[in-house]
């Protein structure tokens, strides 16, 4: 599974997307399409996890790269 984000010098998500290349429920976890778009416009600074959940909770996404998004703001400010 991979995520892809570009991120501005102000911390604004400006391309997003994901892949993924193996999972293990054939027929579920496919069916999110590429639903990490939704990302882009995003400030990893400025409500951040409220807004991924509002975006991405529940069926919206996959819940193991959703689970990877919510580490992204100490991730690329490390």
């Amino acid at each position: 599974m991979l995520l892809r984000i570009v991120v501005d010098e102000q911390f604004n998500i400006v391309e997003a997307g994901s892949q993924t290349r193996w999972m293990p429920y054939l027929g579920q976890c496919d069916e999110h399409g590429d639903a990490y778009a939704r990302l882009v416009g995003l400030n990893l600074m400025s409500g951040f996890r409220q807004a991924v959940k509002e975006r991405l909770g529940g069926v919206r996404g996959c819940t193991h790269i959703t689970e990877l998004v919510q580490v992204l703001p100490t991730a690329v400010v490390q």
